[in-house]
């Protein structure tokens, strides 16, 4: 049986492919390729399970050093990046809360963030 996390998972990928959306799949390895996929794709939002290793770091502190505008955004509010200004959604899978992040589990119940 598959655990919750690897349902969401699916859920996800299923979802994003229902609606239509275009899924980058990161390749990136530092936080310049990072910045770089965010640029170059005109990201609009990602979805990213926080505690994911990324070298030393988890994938959270990755965006947070990317998108200051993190520290001062309410949990489940848009993002509103200098960096970044086609980007407005976090949302982060698996049961913790971060500033500027919305919950999968909450929002896949409302569905439209981007």
């Amino acid at each position: 049986m598959p655990s919750a996390q690897q349902v969401e998972s699916y859920i996800v990928k299923v979802g994003t492919a229902a609606i239509s959306a275009n899924v980058i799949l990161s390749q990136a390895k530092t936080l310049e390729e990072v910045d770089r996929e965010i640029k170059d794709n005109n990201i609009k939002g990602i979805i990213f399970e926080p505690t994911l290793d990324y070298g030393q770091e988890q994938y959270i502190d990755v965006l947070n050093k990317l998108i200051p505008e993190l520290a001062t955004t309410p949990n489940g509010s848009r993002v509103k990046s200098a960096r970044y200004p086609s980007l407005s959604a976090l949302i982060q899978t698996n049961f913790y809360s971060f500033p500027g992040v919305y919950k999968f589990r909450v929002k896949i119940h409302r569905f439209r963030v981007f």
